[in-house]
């Protein structure tokens, strides 16, 4: 097995894309007096999420052989700083865990596969994906032990347009 590496671009490109996906989904609104417009709006909706909800479980998977912010974590040298840095890392990790529970099991059975003895009206998650992807970006720049930057073409700073300057 391949073991991770912090300066995997693959980890930030899913932030990357979470980013964009909360940006549009931010900006969306189903405020028009046509019913086709509206409709395409709430599917597009739907599609964002289920892309927000893909990208978080990648990264809080627990099987081995995958690229996801537990196995890095795992793997990380154990120096003096690291461990330093592991104590801030490990709440944030069993959040990120907690938050992602539902998603994961909204992901077994209304993303990933249809079961046959599943009678329930699949609605979106009760987490707020925002906090999820919060908490996400947070780990990652402690694990890179620098705050990530996220841009469209260097001009548009993706958390700030998400999250505020507060983020």
């Amino acid at each position: 097995m391949r073991i991770p590496k912090l300066n995997d671009a693959r980890i930030s490109e899913e932030i990357g894309g979470m980013l964009v996906s909360c940006l549009i989904l931010k900006e969306l609104r189903p405020e028009s007096d046509d019913v086709i417009q509206n409709l395409k709006t709430m599917h597009l909706t739907l599609l964002l999420e289920q892309d927000i909800i893909l990208r978080l479980y990648k990264l809080s998977d627990e099987r081995k052989g995958t690229l996801s912010f537990n196995h890095i974590s795992q793997h990380c040298s154990r120096s003096v700083v690291e461990r330093r840095k592991d104590r801030a890392l490990r709440p944030k990790l069993n959040n990120f865990r907690k938050l992602t529970k539902e998603l994961r099991e909204h992901r077994h059975s209304y993303i990933g596969h249809l079961q046959a003895d599943d009678d329930r009206f699949h609605l979106a998650p009760l987490v707020n994906l925002y906090d999820t992807v919060r908490e996400a970006i947070e780990i990652w720049d402690l694990l890179i032990g620098e705050k990530g930057t996220y841009s469209l073409n260097g001009e548009l700073d993706l958390r700030i347009a998400v999250f505020g300057n507060g983020q």
